[in-house]
């Protein structure tokens, strides 16, 4: 009816967003494919390699991706 129901703006306020169950499978593994794809990344990396604020030093891209890098379940 002609009237604004919502106004998003993504990047705005936050740099990165938390994904939600569903959605973080579907885009995480669609992103880390196409990067190891191209070798942008591999899964040998350490995460803060890719994500220099990242807090746990020694965690690995493949030991974060199939939840074995020994973080806290909320982490």
């Amino acid at each position: 009816r002609g009237r604004l129901r919502v106004d998003l703006r993504l990047g705005e306020t936050h740099k990165y967003y938390d994904l939600a169950s569903l959605t973080k499978i579907i885009f995480t593994t669609t992103a880390m494919m196409s990067a190891v794809e191209t070798q942008n990344v591999s899964l040998r990396d350490s995460v803060t390699d890719l994500l220099p604020w990242w807090p746990h030093k020694r965690v690995l891209v493949r030991e974060l991706l199939s939840h074995s890098g020994g973080l806290p379940w909320w982490a």
